[in-house]
């Protein structure tokens, strides 16, 4: 089993496997996933835990096998879970707690784990869905991550970005994977929820959003105008950068610096997740005030 071909959903009620060895071919392709160049030649990515496993599900995301703790299935929700991927016709493999902490990437996990097939989006599909979104309500909001690369912040960016009624999120220029585990993880399944991209510069993207309509901001600590008193309505773009380089110059030549003011306390500045999640909260307001 030298890549994610050779395993994968069969037609019917799958086989109750049972993996007894981190030499199994099985065990070791989920192994191999924590390493991003395999993760990238197969198209696949690890999912962990109930709750995330089931976003993955209700999403309709692309199985191809997943293993659990025998002693875990005991619990209701790890039981259920399971039966859930069975019938959707999943390779589910039995497997001891041993095996299933050396295959997951957490500590401690949660009695379940699953390879996904990662959704292949394209600059397209940006654009796509941003304009079908201007189409149905008239407004439009996308997320862009300029050079973002801790997985816990791409993940929370994610989330935000999902919770506040982002169309899309970018992943622009050297920005973390949005199938990374931890990006997953962080982002507590909102991945499943949005169209994310990956996009080697932001200038592309930028000018054709441009082109249709959107205005662009971006997060400045060093701006003068403020979030707050900026107009957020409309097909927008709310793009966040390095937290050490802040943005490219392709999104500063594209886009308005606006910052989230600090007045109270010492703290110099948020990080990008925060200064993202200020932002879109903002954006958000003004669209429910607006109604």
């Amino acid at each position: 089993m030298s890549d994610h071909s050779q395993v994968g959903p069969r037609s019917g009620p799958p086989g109750r496997l049972t993996v007894t060895s981190v030499s199994n071919e099985r065990a070791k392709f989920m192994m191999r996933l924590s390493n991003p160049s395999f993760r990238r030649r197969t198209g696949c990515s690890l999912v962990e835990g109930v709750r995330l496993i089931g976003e993955a599900l209700n999403s309709g995301a692309d199985f191809v096998t997943a293993a659990y703790d025998g002693a875990a299935a005991r619990s209701r929700p790890v039981r259920e879970l399971v039966g859930r991927l069975e019938r959707r016709g999943v390779e589910v493999w039995e497997t001891s707690r041993g095996i299933l902490r050396a295959v997951a990437l957490t500590e401690t996990p949660q009695g379940v784990v699953a390879a996904i097939r990662v959704r292949s989006s394209t600059e397209s599909d940006v654009i796509e869905v941003a304009a079908g979104k201007v189409r149905e309500s008239g407004d439009a909001m996308v997320a862009l991550m300029d050079g973002v690369q801790d997985p816990g912040n791409a993940g929370t960016i994610v989330r935000s970005a999902d919770a506040f009624g982002a169309a899309c999120v970018v992943f622009a220029g050297p920005s973390a994977d949005p199938y990374n585990p931890k990006v997953l993880r962080a982002s507590m399944g909102s991945v499943f929820h949005v169209t994310c991209v990956s996009v080697g510069d932001a200038s592309s993207v930028l000018v054709a959003l441009r082109d249709a309509g959107f205005r662009v901001f971006y997060g400045d600590p060093r701006s003068p105008r403020e979030v707050y008193r900026e107009r957020l309505t409309g097909p927008i773009v709310l793009a966040v950068g390095n937290e050490t380089a802040g943005v490219s110059e392709a999104v500063r030549h594209h886009g308005t610096g606006v910052c989230v003011p600090i007045r109270h306390g010492k703290a110099e500045s948020l990080n990008a997740a925060m200064a993202f999640t200020a932002m879109a909260y903002e954006a958000r307001r003004q669209r429910v005030f607006a109604l």
